[in-house]
């Protein structure tokens, strides 16, 4: 809401009308900020259900009656924690952008974010948190580069999007498969940094056309991308204590 300061009023009357401007504008705020802090709870407590159920229903958990073991709220809550801690994460990287040019697409550090995500929280979780932030994203939240938010058809780099999907499930795949530690690691990012570019080149080439795809989309960020996979592995120690990961003999993910 605006409010037009009228320069006949009174000086007292001037200072009432932006104190309540101020006020509104606070208000309007502090609404979004709930708003924001509603949608992060919903997802991460809802998808850390459904995760922790779709465990025991897929490893068949039965308590020694033959039911099904039931979810521990401790658990749910711990690993929505984990979920929002990780978008949240990937929503800040995505606050670095540089765009260039022409180009529709920005250099980022949503792909470091997300390789690290993956890396740390193994396939199923990661794939959940990458998920839990392109949903962010599409409820409006203001989490894409550059600040941008949408349903992932609705932008240039959408394919990206649905690409880091599928590098989260693909590295946290290959990382709980014993590719945890250099060079498996950075072997695992790499792979993963190709999954990424196959949807999001072909989503790409609907917007500028075949014969730009590779120029806008590819080429101009293979040296950003082989600095984001060192500065990833770098990173990888101090996200797996943040998670509470432990490698003795084999990564043992939480569960």
């Amino acid at each position: 809401m605006l409010i037009l300061l009228d320069d006949n009023l009174p000086s007292h009357q001037h200072w009432s009308h932006l104190q309540s401007f101020q006020f509104q504008t606070l208000l309007l705020l502090a609404i979004d900020a709930l708003k924001d802090f509603g949608i992060v709870l919903g997802f991460s407590m809802s998808l850390a259900y459904l995760g922790q159920k779709g465990s025991v229903l897929i490893g068949n958990k039965r308590d020694p009656e033959g039911r099904y073991r039931s979810v521990s709220l401790i658990n749910i809550v711990s690993e929505a924690a984990r979920l929002a801690v990780f978008a949240l994460f990937i929503s800040f990287f995505a606050r670095i952008t540089i765009y260039f040019g022409s180009n529709p697409v920005p250099i980022t550090g949503q792909t470091l974010a997300i390789l690290v995500t993956a890396a740390a929280l193994g396939a199923r979780q990661g794939t959940t948190a990458t998920i839990m932030y392109v949903a962010m994203g599409a409820t409006g939240m203001h989490v894409f580069a550059g600040g941008g938010f949408g349903l992932f058809w609705q932008v240039a780099s959408g394919g990206y999007l649905i690409g880091f999907v599928a590098a989260a499930a693909v590295i946290g795949f290959l990382v709980e498969r014993g590719l945890d530690k250099s060079p498996g690691l950075l072997l695992a990012m790499l792979i993963g940094n190709i999954v990424i570019y196959i949807p999001g080149l072909l989503h790409l080439a609907f917007w500028v056309g075949w014969d730009k795809t590779m120029e806008f989309g590819l080429y101009p960020f293979i040296p950003g991308d082989l600095a984001k996979l060192y500065i990833a592995s770098l990173m990888m120690p101090a996200a797996w204590a943040l998670v509470k990961m432990r490698n003795s003999g084999g990564l043992i993910l939480w569960k």
